[in-house]
């Protein structure tokens, strides 16, 4: 009988390839995060290999290789490691060849690798491949208090930017808020896959969110990223920002008002412990293009962004044109 029933399940996703989205997995195994590692800590990126990605993902991963950063590249393909000559630390998954956008797929498949290297007691560097450090991060990260520390994002309703974070193994916060990213993404994709609005009712989350449009939407990781950090540390249960299309909750779309410390230092919020805090880190620790800090400047469009002194420990190019990336990456190291 089960035998049978891995036959009809096999023959199902075949026929309905839509439905291997529910299936949420990576293959990682707890060796390759312990040779990836360096030092305790590893950095995860994904790459999904098209055009000039792969330069940027090359770049990024000279970047850490260079300061001595332990790394793990995930990707869609074998080719893609192949390209990037990154055959030990590089983990590949069939599961993204299920989505049209290998970005938000990817984005979103590399939260289990972050889950399972602090589950290992390995800390955490989440970032994408348009991101550059300018001194191996590991000593800095681990010697400030917070056990979440995130890019600022301005403007937005998502003040953690899912780009550029650092996150403590040793805190069951920082583990928690992670479990609660993966498993609100299985509940969304489960849903979409089996068209059982139940699913979601069981959440709170309205039916209309169950269509595939709006689950899209719901496992954007910049969304799942702030309502799990703001559930933790609210002890509620938030979906603002990932059912705020298909079943907004009228509760205000950032937090603000929770976290304590001046704009320019940390900006923080408690999260299960009282010793225990998600803070947005200081410019001198994460900087971005698109979102400056005092004393940065920019001239004309911001393609010939000038590189603010003292330098931040990491950037992140978010908001560059494309073609603009790799000359602005290697600026910052020359800089």
């Amino acid at each position: 009988m089960r035998k049978c029933y891995r036959t009809f399940l096999c023959l199902l996703l075949l026929l309905c390839p839509h439905l291997n989205r529910f299936g949420l997995t990576l293959d990682i195994t707890r060796d390759t995060i312990r040779q990836c590692q360096q030092d305790g800590t590893i950095a995860i990126t994904s790459c999904n290999g098209k055009g000039a990605y792969t330069a940027l993902c090359r770049e990024a991963r000279d970047n850490l290789r260079a300061l001595g950063v332990g790394h793990l590249i995930i990707t869609h393909e074998q080719h893609v490691c192949d390209r990037l000559e990154q055959w030990d630390c590089c983990a590949t998954t069939s599961w993204l060849a299920n989505w049209s956008d290998l970005s938000t797929a990817a984005y979103l498949i590399r939260w289990l690798g972050v889950r399972k290297a602090l589950n290992m007691g390995v800390d955490v560097i989440l970032q994408d491949c348009d991101v550059v450090w300018t001194s191996n991060p590991t000593a800095t990260l681990r010697a400030q208090a917070p056990v979440i520390q995130g890019l600022r994002e301005v403007g937005t309703a998502f003040p953690f930017n899912a780009g550029l974070l650092f996150f403590k193994s040793s805190s069951s916060a920082a583990r928690t808020v992670v479990k609660t990213i993966v498993q609100r993404a299985k509940t969304f994709l489960r849903a979409q896959s089996t068209g059982n609005t139940a699913i979601l009712a069981k959440h709170g989350i309205a039916s209309e969110c169950a269509n595939s449009s709006n689950i899209d939407r719901m496992v954007f990781d910049q969304g799942l990223l702030n309502d799990a950090i703001e559930s933790v540390a609210l002890n509620i249960t938030a979906y603002t920002r990932s059912t705020i299309l298909c079943d907004n909750d009228r509760r205000p779309i950032h937090f603000e008002e929770t976290w304590t410390g001046p704009g320019e230092s940390n900006s923080c919020t408690e999260l299960e412990q009282v010793d225990e805090l998600a803070c947005l880190a200081p410019c001198n620790i994460f900087a971005s293009w698109l979102w400056n800090c005092p004393g940065q400047t920019t001239s004309g469009d911001k393609v010939s962004w000038n590189v603010s002194t003292p330098l931040a420990l990491g950037y992140h190019f978010v908001g560059v044109p494309l073609e603009n990336k790799l000359r602005l990456m290697q600026q910052v190291l020359r800089t």
